[in-house]
């Protein structure tokens, strides 16, 4: 899978609204998730696929054509368990200004421990270069 174009579909507005969405509800038809984000439930079936060919989500299972709901797709792992291919987290919570700052802080921690410094002299045998994003802001503001 070509990374750039799997970032290029998390680009568009209305998939960003599925996706939260989806992370809200868990599991949703995309009939249910159009009168959610005020698109057509077509046009949210579209949408759904194309994120779906990224593997940013998955059927949940149980329904047939456009009663199929569907979720946010599980880590991209190898059978072994390990993140080879990479993974996605995305949900919401309801947070004070407090829990955000703590939340904030302890992704940090860990985005730092593992990046920027590890120059060339500090790589490990079998690494790869790997994009690490995380943001987390209040509902409207993006």
């Amino acid at each position: 899978m070509n990374d750039l174009l799997a970032l290029r579909a998390l680009t568009h507005p209305a998939r960003q609204s599925l996706l939260r969405a989806l992370a809200a509800a868990g599991s949703a038809t995309a009939t249910e998730l159009a009168g959610q984000i005020g698109e057509s439930p077509a046009n949210c079936s579209w949408h759904l696929r194309q994120l779906a060919r990224y593997g940013f989500v998955t059927e949940a299972g149980g329904g047939t054509g456009r009663q199929r709901p569907w979720r946010i797709a599980d880590p991209l792992v190898a059978p072994d368990n390990k993140a080879t291919v990479g993974f996605a987290v995305q949900t919401v919570a309801w947070l004070t200004p407090d829990e955000l700052t703590d939340i904030s802080i302890e992704v940090n921690k860990i985005l730092h421990r593992y990046g920027g410094s590890r120059g060339a002299g500090h790589r490990r045998p079998g690494s790869r270069l790997v994009h690490l994003v995380a943001w987390g802001v209040p509902a409207g503001s993006v």
